[in-house]
């Protein structure tokens, strides 16, 4: 038999919701929706301190989906200039073969 779920019938949804509503959710409450997330798509759980440190720097605009965070145009461009110089010296430098 199928377990019950909390979206089977508005009434149940109703209550569900009023609970978490009543019930104030903790950084230990967060950790635990995660990593029970994290169990179902297969990645290892997260540990506490791993977790405020994602926080932290999510306040600071600094999100764990973009680690590590993208360059900016200019910065790829200099990068992809500097490959390219390297990679042409690379080849020139190369003794010719006839």
């Amino acid at each position: 038999m199928a377990e019950k779920s909390w979206l089977d019938s508005p009434e149940t949804a109703r209550q569900y919701l009023f609970e978490l509503i009543q019930h104030p959710w903790t950084d230990q409450d967060n950790l635990e929706a995660i990593n029970e997330l994290r169990a179902m798509s297969g990645d290892r759980p997260l540990s506490m301190e791993r977790y405020l440190e994602n926080e932290e720097n999510f306040k600071r605009g600094i999100y764990s989906w973009d680690d590590p965070q993208p360059k900016g145009f200019f910065q790829r461009l200099r990068l992809a200039w500097k490959q390219g110089k390297a990679s042409f010296f690379k080849v020139m430098k190369q003794p010719r073969s006839r």
